[in-house]
């Protein structure tokens, strides 16, 4: 078709499309027939007439009505509705209620300070109203998600007051199991309070018998208890089973302590002073595990999504119903700074407050929800649908941000473990193993007594007091041997399989372990010898040993070194961060499921040793050390393998590696989007 036959044809749709997405007033069934129909005509004038003006008409047209769509989209998402009469009621209760809380807690202070804090106050517990962006969250997203997570709630509330009531049980069958589970130090100082006639001066006296100051005590107890939460919350990335494990913490020890002070005779004394501020903290926590069932959920339940995609889903959730309880933590850190030391007060205050708290929580979190859906209805709860993600195919040489290289690490941990693992798990650890019955057993003087967990990762890894160059030698051999195992499973990661690693290992890692074992003597020997400043400033100096590691496997010793250092000085900042985040990722999994899980591990070794070896305790220290030990070589395959995604990302982008590959498919490219045909 002639170009002036094509324009003549279509011209008069173009000027009514033009007209339509210039006007404020259109229809939006019609304007979406003549885009469709504008673009059809753009491909067609790309395709025939790319040089002529007609193209770049039809262009200008198709990118203004795209922006003008974005416009308006972003117009209508930055709608907020008014503040109605019913919503205007309740901030001017919320304003009188934080009036109320901020007076008393200004109780042995002047009238004008009262009123102060008591305004401060009330104007904290009202603004979430008052601002249209908190206003839509807390009393339109959050309810919502609440309703939706009820099933969650339910099981957090059923899983914490079932652990409380095991927690009492467990304190009237054993009076010192208190200890157990609060520490030594805590029942003591407790039992000290009682005998002085003020069994709840915890809140106002340090360990020490100075008097704590308000503000910095609200604000530590706040941040501690916010920390908590997010930890509950976090947990449940590892399927839920983190949440339930803080859920069962939590609830033993509020268990036990009820009953301690029971059994000291100061129960009705004690419960009303920590429930001032307890009601709104145990109630959010519980909300808190909530959360992490939700998140953690996605990962068990992926329906008809990926695990990736459910999880991407649920973790959005989880983090919109942790959100929720962050205010409510400040406002119960704030009533256990300032309220709860006055413990002199009337019992009838205590009670009110007490009262108010829990028919917030219940009103607020569970009936409201319900009022809510029942109001608007439960088509407005929508289901998300998961960010549509092409299938990346896992690859040595790409430029990868931080995102990209956690992405690639977690699908290099899944999808590759079965060739790498299978050597960790069936030379490198038992080996492990083996050496550690030889070594606790060489010095039999272990054997005497448990060991704690500092002692027995110090004796295992020969650090502090604990050095002996036999550990220390073992230890630098086998932690090189994994480092370069994982380097090797990198660098050959878009080839290896399951079956054939065995075979390129035992070829290929002799001569990356022999490079590693220099590089893991220095860290292992600074970590046990150092003093404190420099093990600190280290933190900064090992991301770049880490990085040394993948560049010393594919070059000469010293050219490894050098082109690991100048690679990760350029990128310094970036590789720093990316170390701080593994840090805490492995603090999390080992505060989490590690710690709970390891005296289980302990009490059934104990009960399967116990009458068949002359020395239990020999035994356990063993194991602990088996478990610890091994745990840091699986931690390793991520640690290691994060870097060596980092280090070829960075020379991918200074060498163009993927460019030169791109290159050499020159001809065979698709003609219509000018890419790769294969990939």
């Amino acid at each position: 078709m002639k170009e002036s036959v094509f324009i003549e044809k279509n011209k008069k749709k173009w000027h009514e499309f033009e007209k339509q997405s210039n006007s404020k007033e259109t229809d939006p069934d019609k304007l979406s027939e003549l885009f469709i129909q504008m673009t059809e005509d753009l491909s067609h004038a790309r395709t025939f007439y790319p040089k002529r003006s007609v193209r770049v008409y039809l262009n200008y047209l198709a990118q203004k009505a795209y922006d003008s769509l974005n416009l308006k989209k972003t117009k209508r998402t930055k709608k907020i509705p008014k503040l109605t009469s019913e919503l205007k009621i309740i901030a001017a209760l919320l304003f009188l209620f934080g009036f109320f809380l901020g007076f008393l807690a200004g109780f042995e202070k002047s009238v004008g300070t009262k009123l102060i804090i008591g305004v401060l106050a009330g104007a904290f517990f009202a603004t979430p109203i008052l601002i249209s962006r908190l206003r839509d969250f807390f009393f339109y997203s959050l309810p919502i998600e609440m309703y939706r997570s009820r099933k969650q709630l339910l099981v957090a509330f059923v899983t914490f007051t079932l652990f409380s009531l095991i927690g009492v049980i467990s304190s009237f069958i054993d009076n010192d199991f208190a200890r157990i589970v609060m520490g030594d130090a805590y029942v003591d100082m407790t039992l000290d309070n009682i005998d002085s006639g003020d069994p709840m001066a915890v809140y106002k006296k340090d360990y020490f018998g100075n008097t704590r100051d308000e503000f910095s005590m609200a604000f530590q107890i706040t941040a501690n208890n916010i920390f908590v939460a997010l930890l509950t919350f976090i947990l449940g990335v590892i399927f839920s089973i983190g949440t339930v494990i803080q859920m069962v913490r939590n609830g033993i020890m509020f268990g036990a302590f009820l009953t301690f002070t029971y059994l000291q005779g100061v129960f009705s004394q004690s419960f009303l002073v920590i429930m001032i501020h307890g009601t709104l903290e145990i109630s959010v926590l519980v909300i808190a595990g909530c959360a992490g069932l939700v998140m953690g959920n996605g990962l068990l339940f992926p329906k008809t999504y990926s695990r990736i995609q459910s999880f991407q889903i649920t973790a959005k959730r989880g983090a919109k119903v942790f959100l929720g309880t962050v205010p409510i933590f400040i406002v119960a850190g704030f009533l256990e700074g300032y309220v709860t030391r006055h413990s002199e007060m009337p019992d009838f205050v205590k009670w009110m407050i007490i009262i108010t708290s829990f028919s917030f929580i219940i009103f607020y979190f569970v009936i409201y929800p319900y009022m809510l859906i029942n109001r608007i209805g439960k088509g407005h709860i929508k289901e998300e649908e998961p960010a549509h993600q092409q299938p990346v195919k896992i690859k040595k040489y790409r430029v990868r941000d931080l995102g990209a290289v956690f992405y690639d690490s977690f699908g290099f941990f899944r999808e590759k473990f079965g060739t790498f693992g299978s050597i960790i798990l069936k030379v490198i650890i038992p080996l492990q193993l083996l050496f550690l019955i030889f070594y606790y057993g060489f010095y039999s003087i272990y054997g005497d007594y448990l060991l704690t967990d500092d002692q027995n990762i110090s004796l295992a890894l020969a650090l502090d007091d604990e050095f002996t160059w036999l550990s220390y030698v073992f230890n630098v051999l086998l932690f090189s041997l994994t480092v370069a195992t994982i380097n090797l499973a990198v660098r050959h990661v878009e080839t290896i399989k399951s079956k054939g690693f065995l075979s390129l290992w035992t070829k290929y890692v002799w001569s990356i372990w022999l490079k590693t074992i220099p590089l893991v003597a220095v860290v292992l020997l600074t970590i046990a010898f150092a003093p404190w400043w420099i093990q600190f400033f280290m933190i900064f100096i090992i991301p770049f040993f880490i990085l040394i590691f993948p560049s010393v496997s594919t070059e000469k010793f010293g050219t490894g070194i050098s082109k690991g250092i100048s690679m990760g000085s350029n990128s310094w900042g970036l590789l720093f961060v990316t170390f701080i985040l593994q840090l805490i990722l492995f603090w999390i999994f080992y505060q989490g499921p590690v710690s709970f899980l390891l005296p289980f591990v302990n009490e059934i070794v104990s009960w399967h040793t116990v009458n068949v070896v002359d020395n239990d305790i020999l035994v356990d220290n063993i194991v602990q050390a088996f478990f610890k030990t091994s745990l840091i070589h699986i931690i390793l395959t991520f640690f290691v393998s994060s870097f060596a995604f980092f280090y070829y990302g960075l020379v991918d982008q200074e060498e163009a590696k993927t460019l030169n590959e791109r290159f050499k498919l020159f001809g065979k490219r698709s003609k219509v989007y000018e890419t790769p045909s294969v990939d």
